[in-house]
């Protein structure tokens, strides 16, 4: 008898559920001491996008804008949502994104159908506490059966992917006429004209967790994804393949992620993330444990 399918994989799980909480809270514990060391990094990515926005409106050049050493450099369209905020404080600006950031995570969990430990997968508790946007492309993407992901993509532009992955044809239309209508009113020229300069800023702030810029670990990321299916493989593509990606990019890939390759995601090293990709591959292909956390976002 094969050997890996005489083991009693259901008792397995059963022994071993507690592994992924524990490392859960364990590790969530070391993200928010970063952040009691460190109060001035609490929403900062929520005041910086919202002071870009502000020199926007104010004619002034958006990637000119930093907080902390940290440049705003999300393309025009993640300009938009923050409308909204330019007139708050900076400091109420960071409180009020990171409270809309907890209760989007604690919808998304709850419509996933997750356990609440996933609300301290430390990834998810990085974005909400630094205010990026990523919780909530999480939540667009997710809540309402993803009706609201053409949203997503305003707040960054690599949800598309995960949309692509899940086939969801007709909001992928509505996202690219959404854009191209954006080139009538958002600095796209300015942005294009500045890239260079915008990514060598992005790259000397960023601890990448992505093997984007290696061709070898990124074909071998590619194979390994397509392996997992086209749907999962939009889920997990942009925290493993995006450039100058961080640990919070994680979040976004909750749907497509079982517990164990999330505790390895955990962990922000882009050769331990790949290696986790294709380790979850191989298991897939000659293993097969039935009841596996697979995608389960919501599709058309």
């Amino acid at each position: 008898m094969n050997r890996a399918r005489a083991i009693d994989w259901a008792f397995v799980r059963r022994a071993t559920w507690w592994i992924v909480p524990l490392g859960f809270f364990a590790l969530t514990i070391v993200v928010i001491y970063k952040y009691v060391l460190s109060p001035k990094w609490l929403g900062l990515d929520a005041s910086l996008y919202t002071a870009a926005t502000g020199a926007w409106l104010s004619g002034l050049n958006p990637w000119d804008v930093s907080q902390d050493g940290v440049y705003f450099a999300a393309p025009p369209p993640s300009l938009l949502p923050y409308v909204a905020f330019v007139w708050m404080p900076a400091g109420l600006v960071s409180l009020v994104v990171v409270a809309i950031s907890v209760g989007l995570a604690v919808l998304t969990i709850r419509t996933l159908r997750l356990p609440f430990w996933w609300l301290v997968f430390p990834p998810l508790v990085d974005g909400v506490l630094v205010g990026n946007a990523n919780v909530a492309v999480l939540a667009l993407l997710v809540l309402a059966s993803g009706r609201l992901a053409p949203l997503a993509v305003f707040l960054k532009i690599y949800a598309l992917i995960p949309m692509i992955g899940e086939r969801r044809w007709r909001q992928v239309g509505i996202t690219v006429a959404l854009l191209a209508a954006s080139l009538l009113v958002l600095p796209w020229g300015s942005w294009f004209a500045q890239l260079d300069r915008i990514n060598t800023n992005l790259e000397l702030t960023s601890a990448t967790t992505s093997v984007f810029g290696q061709p070898v670990l990124m074909a071998i990321g590619v194979v390994a994804l397509l392996s997992l299916g086209l749907r999962r493989a939009g889920w997990l593509a942009v925290p493993l393949l995006w450039p100058n990606t961080q640990l919070h990019y994680a979040a976004i890939s909750v749907p497509g992620l079982t517990p164990y390759l999330a505790l390895v995601w955990c962990y922000p090293i882009p050769e331990v993330w790949l290696a986790g990709i294709c380790v979850l591959a191989v298991h897939d292909r000659f293993i097969k444990v039935p009841g596996q956390t697979g995608t389960v976002g919501p599709s058309d």
